[in-house]
């Protein structure tokens, strides 16, 4: 009869020599030094090609959006004649593009062996803000980074924020007005002011189920923000604290009596106020 196969030890197959752990460790710097050898020339190998003409750029593949066109993009995106594929700085691109505030981001795509596609995403517009007494108008991204000045398009005694509330609605965003004459925005930075900041703190601590229903807000002060529902109720928020507290008492409050209040003040979302559409009273919620 064959004899079984010894226990623990598997029957055919390739087996790899086995050496005693010190044969390892004498071996170790060997294999560690061919590694680095190996590592060396391969790049080597790759700075070589980065620089011969085997892969150099032929023609770069652009495309736009709806405010960056795609010729824009190939003049912001900079490409060097001579480039290759392996030497082009896909970072560098990226940062070029991102110059244009419009541009969030930029994917760039190797085509070997001669070919660079570049796409640009667009910033979305998430506010349209009314400065001052409403002379001026800029596009905010959802991102908090201004973008660019807008200019409404106000139709025969139309005033420029009732142009902008129009602009903002036909976008799907929200309007923020009442803006103090002294924020200063500058195309492609972030939002530093307090009280447009304090909109976008909402906004980010509001519950989808509620900052789908915001409208507008009114940013005079950081202390003194309101916003605007859909269904018309205006809410008195406050400065930008407790927000999940006072998302959840404004929630209520509407659910409780849908259709029949037009104020809610949550400034304290402890003892929160409303006012009802037939009455000018204010009175306490027991929700608080």
């Amino acid at each position: 009869m064959p004899k079984a196969p010894a226990a623990g030890r598997a029957s055919g197959g390739l087996r790899l020599p086995s050496l005693p752990a010190g044969d390892w460790l004498r071996r170790l710097p060997v294999v560690l030094g061919v590694l680095a050898a190996l590592a060396v020339v391969g790049l080597v190998v790759v700075l070589v090609l980065s620089h011969t003409p085997l892969f150099t750029i032929a023609s770069v593949d652009t495309e736009g959006s709806e405010h960056v066109p795609a010729e824009e993009v190939a003049r912001l995106a900079d490409v060097a004649q001579g480039t290759t594929l392996l030497s082009v700085d896909a970072d560098e691109i990226e940062a070029n593009l991102r110059r244009n505030p419009w541009v969030a981001s930029a994917e760039v795509h190797r085509e070997f062996p001669d070919r660079l596609g570049i796409v640009v995403h667009e910033r979305e517009v998430g506010y349209v803000v009314v400065m001052g007494t409403g002379g001026v108008c800029w596009y905010l991204g959802a991102d908090g980074v201004w973008i660019e000045p807008a200019v409404p398009d106000a139709e025969e005694g139309q005033s420029t924020g009732e142009a902008a509330a129009q602009l903002a609605g036909e976008l799907g965003c929200v309007l923020v007005t009442d803006v103090p004459a002294d924020v200063d925005p500058r195309a492609g930075e972030r939002v530093d002011d307090a009280c447009v900041g304090a909109v976008l703190d909402y906004m980010d601590g509001f519950p989808e189920e509620l900052a789908s229903q915001v409208t507008q807000f009114s940013a005079a002060s950081e202390a003194s923000v309101s916003c605007g529902l859909e269904s018309g109720v205006t809410v008195l928020l406050g400065e930008p604290t407790d927000i999940s507290s006072k998302a959840s008492v404004v929630l209520k409050l509407c659910e409780t009596y849908q259709d029949q209040i037009t104020y809610i003040n949550v400034r304290t979302p402890s003892s929160p106020t409303f006012r009802r559409v037939d009455s000018e009273n204010v009175q306490s919620s027991p929700e608080g």
